[in-house]
């Protein structure tokens, strides 16, 4: 994919970016479109936050991570900052334990924000944040997070006055995913590869647009370069589909013509819609001139991702 314009202009401007969550899924893509527009050794101008230094690699290149806890002020000149790191309950389980971590993680980018001029304060939110009350109260608790860092960004960025973006991440395919077994996507490339058989347990139509993460992380930096941008925006693909036809893409893009998909009888005709409005995300692409990444190239990027 190419590299975004803004970005190449703000990174030879001087213009920095910080990313937390950087050894994450979207953290790892956001700083892969860094490192494409870069264009030399960009060490100065990309800071990338973890929970502890380590190095890890990323576009082919081996990259340093700090940690976000006590890190060091961004340094001179104006940044981007991209609040995209998430402690789920694979890693915490007691609830309000991981909601203490995931507050005194956006605590700690808040202040290292202020260490510098800082052009736009990105905070990755989701789809979660439009669902009404779940049944399990792991999920409730994470929509419950999702809306009220909202609110907490929010009110820091008129406090601070620093203009913010806010994607609201719905359905993501494409190169450094992690725990793909939690994704229906990621779960149907896994079995496909594995045996040729798709399972779909779902027992009532879900429906989702997907959306690859390289293009997301356009339309991320676009917007955040682009003084009219929305506050907030959905991400959504130009096509939804349902998980049988996920199933079927996913055979179609691997050339499995023999794939086999089991599915029990469907005992509702209520639909499982997560699919976001995608009409800022599409129009940030057009102005780009970038079309979509279509669904079976999403897939065979992602199967890339996850055999390699």
């Amino acid at each position: 994919m190419q590299a975004n314009a803004k970005l190449v202009d703000w990174l030879d401007g001087g213009g920095g970016v910080a990313i937390t969550g950087a050894s994450g899924w979207i953290g790892r893509a956001m700083a892969h479109a860094v490192l494409e527009a870069a264009g030399r050794d960009p060490a100065a101008r990309l800071r990338l936050y973890g929970s502890q230094h380590r190095s890890i690699d990323i576009a082919g290149r081996s990259v340093r991570l700090e940690p976000l806890h006590g890190g060091a002020p961004l340094g001179e000149g104006q940044w981007l900052v991209l609040h995209l790191a998430v402690a789920g309950a694979d890693r915490v389980a007691d609830p309000d334990a991981l909601r203490a971590l995931n507050e005194a993680m956006l605590a700690d980018v808040l202040a290292l924000a202020q260490t510098a001029p800082v052009r736009r304060f990105v905070s990755a939110s989701s789809g979660a944040v439009y669902q009404t009350a779940q049944g399990s109260p792991g999920k409730q608790g994470y929509n419950d997070l999702k809306r009220d860092q909202e609110t907490i960004v929010h009110a820091w960025g008129r406090k601070a006055g620093v203009p913010l973006l806010i994607p609201r991440i719905f359905n993501v395919g494409g190169p450094y995913m992690t725990h793909p077994g939690s994704y229906a996507l990621g779960s149907f490339i896994q079995q496909a590869l594995a045996g040729g058989v798709i399972e779909i347990g779902a027992r009532r139509p879900v429906l989702r647009s997907y959306v690859h993460v390289l293009e997301l992380a356009q339309v991320v930096f676009d917007l955040a370069l682009d003084d009219a941008a929305p506050l907030a925006f959905d991400t959504a693909g130009p096509e939804v589909v349902e998980m049988a036809d996920l199933a079927a893409a996913v055979g179609r893009a691997l050339d499995l013509p023999n794939l086999e998909v089991v599915r029990p009888a469907l005992e509702t005709t209520q639909e499982d819609r997560y699919v976001g409005d995608g009409r800022v995300y599409q129009a940030a692409l057009a102005r780009a001139g970038l079309a979509p990444v279509g669904l079976e190239a999403i897939i065979r990027d992602t199967a890339a991702w996850l055999r390699s």
